[in-house]
């Protein structure tokens, strides 16, 4: 799945110019729905300050109107503690209800009289009010009425306090008492703050017939918030309930719609011109974008033939390898090196199962370099990386692109064709290290060799080294000839090969002394066993009918960590000379 991505993604990359107008009209379309979203918001935002102000301003009210009816209470229960004890002058009765000499706002007063007599009372107020009178008699607190309608247009409540003699005293206040310091125009005109009473009918005589009337009516006191309604002519509006006191009347606030939405609109038309601009900013850098893109399209286009052209005639390709799909790429390539199956991807299992066997521990050991610098250079032999199942040498770069373990870490390199120029130079290198007449590791180099496998071995790991000396040599050179005695040397070198193992390291010491290094071993009966199966190989042949059996003696000695070539050489050449003085053809361990 992840190479099926890639591979589309790959193909996308060249026509990402024409993306870009899909890229600014999604930009564009989206510009206008958070234009949408945010003219919402900045309506609902504006709500909530109207809220906040209409619920100070209701508050406020609240406190005036406490006040206001706290105050008629008294003026209506002082009246009441005025009236005269026993049976007094009738007269001054009329003068307690002097309300010229009252510094009070009540219209009128009447007296129900401890006998049930209504005095001084107009009859539309005794027929309105007489009911509050006798309540106040009969439960010997002071009451207040619900607003009523009269003849005249106004509306008028009454305060009734019962006295101590019997009987009860009424004083009448028009509505106005409360309302003028109470209702009041808002927001320009485009709200109010006005009572209702607990029948829901508003208190002043204009609202009547104004045209929220029918929404304020039965409006629900418990909501705090802003509620929307319409009105007759079909215009929205929002109105805030909340109770006046104890007094059991409403305090209503309203303010119409359109109010709302044209300061929205002021707060909605600074951010969208910040929108605007920026939606104007990011197009023009879209277009300049994608003008770029595109004459840097060509450009790459171009250059890219010219690479391709070069690395086709070449012996060199580029690779990717992208860490977080685990894939290799090829970026270009030439018919000389190609991954196998005309794949265009392959993974690093995959790759390194290209590599020869012997090589693979010198490749991760150029994984780990290039873990820890960023950069690594290695050559080893693939196979089936040119078409071919033949190993071939190739020298692998590799660079890192992006941070160190970077989700999208990426790794770009090149591999090339060197298997002429290696195999001439490890031709170059035998010959300088190997001695010509049997092929073997020559002194200087063996020596090397054993040293650095010497420093490679671990606490507890062992080897074996050993000096192999041909028998009678001299005395075969001296009747037969050196060209002869050349023979005797190469038959013992292949037989030396074929005895031991791939990693070991045999090597010529010089004339007819031989050198065996046993990688990873201590075990001394395996060892006499080769050094016997050597032996005996060497007695089945026979250069010459008159040739004299060619033999060898071996000295041996086991080799740990901490030792040296020089030490082990000269313990091994103790241990041979010992197999010589005992009888030759034999080998003898320290």
């Amino acid at each position: 799945m992840k190479v099926r991505v890639g591979r589309a993604l790959k193909k996308l990359k060249p026509n990402i110019a024409l993306f870009i107008p899909l890229f600014l009209l999604l930009i564009g379309g989206l510009f206008i729905k958070a234009g949408f979203f945010t003219y919402e918001k900045c309506v609902e935002s504006e709500k909530e300050k109207i809220e906040e102000y209409l619920t100070y301003t209701s508050e406020t009210a609240t406190l005036r109107i406490t006040a206001i009816y706290e105050k008629m209470l008294l003026e209506t229960q002082l009246m009441a503690g005025l009236i005269p004890q026993g049976n007094a002058d009738p007269a001054e009765f009329e003068d307690v209800f002097n309300l010229r000499n009252l510094s009070s706002e009540a219209q009128a007063g009447f007296l129900l009289s401890a006998d049930g007599v209504f005095e001084y009372s107009e009859g539309e107020y005794e027929e309105n009010f007489g009911y509050l009178a006798k309540m106040a008699e009969q439960t010997g607190e002071t009451q207040v009425s619900k607003v009523m309608l009269f003849n005249d247009g106004q509306r008028r409540f009454a305060v009734a306090a019962p006295v101590n003699t019997g009987g009860a005293a009424v004083l009448v206040f028009p509505a106005s008492v409360i309302t003028q310091d109470v209702e009041s125009e808002l927001f320009e005109g485009a709200g109010r703050i006005l009572l209702i009473d607990s029948e829901g009918n508003p208190l002043s005589p204009s609202m009547l017939e104004d045209e929220y009337a029918d929404a304020i009516t039965g409006v629900d006191v418990s909501r705090g918030r802003l509620s929307e309604h319409t009105d007759r002519a079909g215009e929205k509006f929002h109105i805030s309930a909340s109770p006046a006191g104890e007094i059991g009347w409403t305090l209503v606030c309203y303010v119409s719609d359109s109010y709302i939405r044209d300061n929205a609109v002021d707060v909605f038309s600074a951010v969208f011109s910040a929108y605007t601009l920026s939606f104007a900013l990011i197009t023009c850098f879209g277009i300049i974008s994608a003008i770029i893109i595109s004459l840097r399209r060509k450009k790459l286009y171009v250059a890219r033939k010219h690479f391709d052209i070069a690395t086709k005639q070449s012996a060199r390709a580029t690779y990717q390898f992208d860490r977080k799909n685990n894939i290799i790429s090829i970026i270009s390539g030439n018919e000389k090196i190609k991954f196998p199956n005309g794949m265009e991807d392959i993974s690093p299992d995959m790759f390194m199962r290209l590599i020869h066997p012997i090589d693979r521990r010198k490749f991760r050991c150029g994984i780990d370099e290039f873990e820890k610098n960023g950069t690594a250079s290695v050559s080893v032999r693939i196979t089936r990386l040119g078409g071919s199942d033949n190993y071939r040498w190739y020298n692998i770069d590799a660079t890192r692109l992006t941070q160190m373990r970077h989700s999208a870490e990426l790794v770009i390199g090149s591999v090339e064709d060197i298997d002429e120029r290696e195999r001439e130079r490890l031709m170059l290198r035998k010959k300088a290290t190997t001695d010509p007449l049997t092929g073997l590791y020559d002194r200087a180099e063996a020596q090397r060799i054993i040293n650095e496998k010497l420093l490679g071995l671990g606490e507890s790991e062992h080897s074996i080294f050993g000096i192999i000396d041909l028998d009678n040599f001299k005395l075969i050179n001296d009747l037969f000839g050196h060209e002869c005695g050349d023979r005797a040397l190469l038959l013992f070198s292949e037989k030396l090969k074929a005895t031991f193992r791939f990693g070991d390291i045999i090597g010529r010491l010089g004339g007819d002394e031989f050198m065996v290094y046993i990688a990873h071993t201590a075990d001394r009966k395996v060892v006499e066993r080769r050094f016997l199966e050597l032996m005996e190989s060497l007695s089945k042949v026979k250069l010459r009918p008159e040739f004299p059996e060619i033999s060898c003696s071996v000295g041996y000695v086991t080799a740990s960590r901490g030792d040296s070539f020089e030490s082990l050489y000269k313990r091994a050449d103790e241990a041979m000379y010992k197999a010589k003085t005992t009888g030759k053809k034999r080998a003898v361990g320290e």
